[in-house]
């Protein structure tokens, strides 16, 4: 997935004891049917998507998934199709593991900074606006899945203005936040599908973190 991860990477704390797991049974198995059919959507669903898109976005990535499913996961909001899988619980996994390969690279980058320094550093380097950024850069929105026009005008507007803010606007402008979700789903559905290689995941998009600045 190459080169977009370099230009941006929070430990868990008050975690459920694994035996506290089991008063939550009952409400997990509830879940587990309607997550089965959503899967099932998500497959259908996949059969309006050419396979020319899934070449074009493996090729932006530069990255080949084994499970295409978890590729169209990570480009579909929640307002797409309610019977599909969003990329919210990919998004959820891409944040971390984004976090943890920027503290990673941070750490050995910058061997004498402080963690005082450290850590506005790697917030800098993945706040919203930096990540949309990113994804307008490698025309991630074009992909996207949603069935919301409203996003689709705020990408536009936020596209129109970023040639007035080279770098960064420092809070002047209003990325949408949907960029960077797509971001960090597709972060995490590399992570999902190189079987949790950090460094899969890592080598795969530095190279666009860096064409992305």
């Amino acid at each position: 997935m190459g080169s977009w991860l370099r230009s941006f990477f929070t430990p868990a704390v008050n975690w459920v004891p694994v035996q506290n797991l089991q008063k939550y049974g009952s409400v997990l198995n509830s879940f587990l049917p309607g997550i089965l059919a959503n899967e099932e959507a998500t497959k259908r669903s996949l059969q309006d998507d050419t396979s020319q898109n899934v070449e074009d976005v493996q090729k932006i990535i530069g990255y080949h998934f084994n499970d295409h499913n978890l590729l169209w996961q990570a480009f579909t909001h929640p307002s797409y199709d309610r019977d599909c899988i969003s990329y919210e619980r990919l998004e959820y996994v891409g944040d971390s593991v984004l976090n943890l390969m920027i503290t990673k690279q941070q750490f050995s980058k910058y061997p004498n900074l402080p963690p005082g320094l450290l850590s506005p550093l790697r917030a800098a380097n993945v706040d919203t606006e930096k990540l949309a950024r990113v994804a307008v850069k490698h025309s991630f929105h074009k992909y996207l899945r949603h069935g919301r026009p409203i996003l689709t005008r705020r990408i536009q507007s936020f596209i129109n203005v970023l040639p007035e803010y080279p770098l960064h606007s420092h809070g002047l402008i209003n990325a949408p936040k949907v960029l960077a979700d797509v971001v960090e789903s597709t972060i995490g559905a590399v992570f999902i599908d190189s079987n949790s290689s950090i460094d899969t995941t890592w080598e795969e998009d530095k190279k666009k973190m860096d064409r992305g600045r």
